[in-house]
């Protein structure tokens, strides 16, 4: 949600009707740091400050100003009381965001959705460039293949049927 989304009543996630013609919206990648949220709480909100940081980075990066600016986050934009639609169309929205980005943590690539959405930005090919999101650091990246989606970790092994699925549409070849 955007300042001026806030300042006109609005709480919560931005329809894309209401986004302004010159966004630039970011699909975020990112580790859950516990089953049912993805930041830790009690460490203060590391992850919301490091996104801060991203967003603030990007606008001076992309000569954006921060209205142009929109963070998609699958916990804000999925409706987590019945995520499977959202999640069906994760290579849908990711196609429609402008940029990738993703949030460095020690066991993000051993995440089966962190796998599947950087397979899915690499097989895509509808971004240039990913941004990596150290503790301190930007840096800019090239898309790359990555392991095995299916063979990644779960919190709920129900979801590996759909993540299956999912990928099984793009083939994985190098081409």
């Amino acid at each position: 949600t955007s300042r001026a989304h806030v300042e006109d009543g609005w709480d919560g996630p931005v329809p894309v009707a209401l986004l302004p013609p010159d966004a630039r919206v970011v699909f975020v990648s990112h580790r859950w740091l516990r089953p049912g949220h993805p930041d830790d709480e009690d460490a203060g909100g590391t992850k919301f400050r490091q996104l801060t940081a991203l967003m603030e980075q990007l606008v001076l990066k992309l000569g954006a100003s921060e209205e142009q600016l929109y963070a998609w986050l699958d916990f804000s934009c999925i409706d987590q009381s019945n995520p499977f639609p959202g999640v069906q169309m994760l290579p849908a929205i990711m196609a429609c965001c402008e940029e990738f980005a993703y949030v460095v943590h020690e066991q993000y690539s051993a995440r089966a959705w962190c796998r599947t959405e950087q397979f899915f930005n690499w097989r895509l090919k509808c971004h240039e460039r990913k941004w990596r999101l150290g503790v301190d650091t930007i840096t800019e990246e090239r898309p790359e293949g990555t392991a095995e989606p299916a063979t990644g970790q779960l919190y709920s092994e129900a979801d590996r049927v759909a993540l299956v699925n999912m990928a099984a549409i793009f083939t994985a070849s190098d081409d």
